[in-house]
């Protein structure tokens, strides 16, 4: 990759026909020059960027904004309270399963019938202390960054894939196929390659399959030995928190309410390098802006308070936050004698290797090789689909994902008030979680910081 860019820089080779199109509008004179080396750096970027467009998910905010618009559903129409009657009996509060048993044909579960699964107990409304101003403009936030990753929950999104075994196949050796999937808005993310580092090298890497260009690592493929595809999973690995911001003599903030404490906040300062784009929008500049945390490790994601500009005009004791691009004016907008904020606990921020669980993947030799390289998926949130030599195929949607035993339910099976951990938690009451590892692989077995078995 480096030689390719060293050769477009010397005009011996064309540019990629994405900058050479788009360059300009990138703020480049020559397309070349967005071209950078290729290091360990660049590595980890791609990897940062793919776990998270893969793994981090804004669900819980989005049904907590629907819970609390439900009381006032259909407030000003015509059988009002009927109708709101309607939507929260038969669609807010019914979540079942389609089909009583979910399971291949010919396999026992699916000879056998059972009543279905009771209705899961979601809860009619989100916290009530949450000003409604302010989960709003966080839903609407996390709404845009989804849509722009192509995550579009009403046309859908994903892949296919599908795996015959030996003994179901008539060919008698096993069968994997796969059918990726992204919007033809999405440039190219996948290239046909191959990885080789035994006819020269005398390594262990001999794969063939598609890949991110420059990553060492096969995503969908083939060693020979076993096979593999992946489909996309969103799996439940975020947990969203209302907590109780405490601020400081300048306005900022200092402090959350945990347990009957006061816990200071970790303040980061982070510098971004803004783009000199004249034809988008863009000045160029650096700014810098402080991002924070809990004592525990929850990241702030909203502060109550008025909404508010980069330039805006502060009174004596006021400050100005950046929240994903938002700024606003930390304060008490309801009145209630509490600033409330929006704080987020996600698996990618304990750390793990994904990179070296997708390595061993690749050099595994048979599917129960691969299913054990899966212990190391953190914030991966894919469903993994593979055949081996041997005739055998796998299923597994593994990756670490917290047990959640800490959060207490009712008699009734339902989560207790601030515990629903599908909608937003009690920040005061409950911490976030801990997903501990053993080199790149989940530990299991700590009741502390559990996950759900392998």
């Amino acid at each position: 990759m480096n030689a390719y860019i060293l050769a477009v820089k010397a005009g011996e080779l064309d540019p990629p026909s994405e900058l050479a199109l788009a360059g300009n509008l990138l703020g480049a004179e020559e397309p070349w020059m967005l071209m950078l080396p290729f290091d360990r750096r660049s590595v980890a970027g791609v990897g940062a960027t793919l776990i998270y467009e893969l793994g981090f998910e804004t669900g819980d905010i989005g049904r907590a904004n629907t819970a609390a618009a439900l009381p006032s559903l259909y407030a000003d129409a015509p059988l009002g309270e009927l109708r709101r009657a309607g939507v929260v009996d038969d669609i807010w509060l019914r979540v079942e399963p389609v089909h009583a048993v979910g399971a291949a044909e010919g396999w026992p579960a699916a000879a056998t019938s059972g009543p279905p699964a009771p209705p899961q107990h979601r809860g009619l409304t989100a916290d009530p202390r949450v000003p409604r101003e302010v989960l709003g403009r966080l839903n609407d936030r996390l709404d845009r960054l989804q849509r722009r990753l192509g995550h579009d929950w009403e046309n859908g999104f994903g892949s296919n894939a599908w795996a015959v075994s030996a003994d179901a196949a008539s060919g008698g050796g096993a069968i994997l196929a796969g059918d990726g999937h992204l919007s033809l808005t999405v440039p190219s993310l996948f290239y046909q390659l191959g990885l080789d580092t035994q006819l020269l090298g005398g390594g262990d890497t001999h794969q063939a399959g598609l890949g991110v260009p420059g990553m060492p690592l096969m995503a969908v493929g083939t060693n020979g030995l076993v096979a593999w595809n992946q489909t996309q999973l969103m799996g439940d690995i975020t947990d969203w928190y209302r907590e109780e911001l405490i601020l400081g003599e300048d306005g900022l903030p200092a402090a959350t309410r945990f347990q009957g404490r006061e816990e200071p906040v970790v303040s980061t300062m982070e510098t971004w390098v803004v783009a000199n784009v004249p034809l988008l929008g863009s000045e160029g500049r650096i700014e810098t802006w402080a991002r924070y945390t809990t004592f525990d490790g929850r990241w702030i994601a909203e502060i109550e308070g008025r909404s508010a500009s980069a330039d805006e005009a502060l009174a004596p004791g006021e400050g100005l936050v950046n929240l994903g691009g938002s700024y606003v004016v930390p304060g008490d907008l309801d009145g209630d004698g509490v600033i409330t904020a929006l704080a987020f606990d996600y698996v990618g921020l304990d750390g793990g290797n994904p990179l070296a669980a997708l390595d061993a993947m690749g050099h595994a030799g048979d599917v129960a090789e691969l299913a054990e390289a899966t212990r190391g998926l953190v914030a991966y949130s894919q469903n993994i689909v593979a055949a081996d030599i041997h005739g055998d195929v796998l299923y597994t949607p593994y990756q670490a994902v917290p047990c959640r035993d800490q959060l207490p339910r009712g008699a009734d099976g339902g989560w207790e008030d601030g515990a629903n951990p599908s909608q937003l938690l009690d920040g005061t009451t409950y911490g976030g979680f801990t997903i501990k590892l053993d080199g790149w692989k989940v530990v299991e077995g700590d009741p502390a910081a559990c996950v759900v078995p392998f």
